[in-house]
């Protein structure tokens, strides 16, 4: 509720959720609610985001994203960059 730059981020995740009901899943966690998961994913800053492909962790992105990045980021040709 605090982030600023988490707010701007939702309404795009939002759509997101809306436009690919059934191809992707969009998850969102409250970092203050859930230390242990932040620290298990190395959340240093949010928004992160983190996108996973048969549960491995393929891409990371800090800071508020645009639609154009994530849909490129979750399409199923999308390089893998998380280290």
């Amino acid at each position: 509720d605090w982030c600023g730059p988490c707010r701007r981020q939702d309404p795009v995740l939002n759509e997101l959720a809306q436009d690919l009901a059934g191809r992707a899943r969009i998850v969102k966690v409250n970092v203050d609610d859930e230390p242990g998961l932040a620290a298990r994913f190395s959340v240093r800053s949010i928004p992160s985001l983190l996108v996973f492909r048969d549960g491995e962790l393929v891409q990371r992105h800090t800071g508020v994203q645009s639609r154009p990045t994530l849909l490129a980021s979750l399409a199923t040709d999308a390089p893998r960059t998380a280290a």
